[in-house]
């Protein structure tokens, strides 16, 4: 038996707080990719970060301090 194949969604956004994750929520299908929402601040965003980079994230998009800690934490365009 092998490994099962990852569902691996290209770009992931990484919320600070779950009103932004609903906002990125509502526009999600007017981009060509699938894109997942996880909500994270700071060093639970490294935390979320580094999982989805695991699960074979290529992008993660964040801003302000979470950004900044991602850029230092994970080896992926932030």
């Amino acid at each position: 038996m092998g490994a099962e194949p990852k569902n691996v969604v290209p770009v992931a956004l990484i919320a600070p707080y779950a009103g932004m994750a609903d906002l990125a929520g509502e526009i999600r299908g007017e981009f060509e990719k699938p894109i997942r929402i996880e909500v994270g601040d700071l060093m639970e965003g490294v935390r979320k970060g580094n999982d989805l980079a695991a699960r074979g994230v290529e992008v993660v998009i964040s801003r302000g301090g979470t950004a900044l800690l991602l850029k230092k934490h994970l080896q992926l365009p932030i």
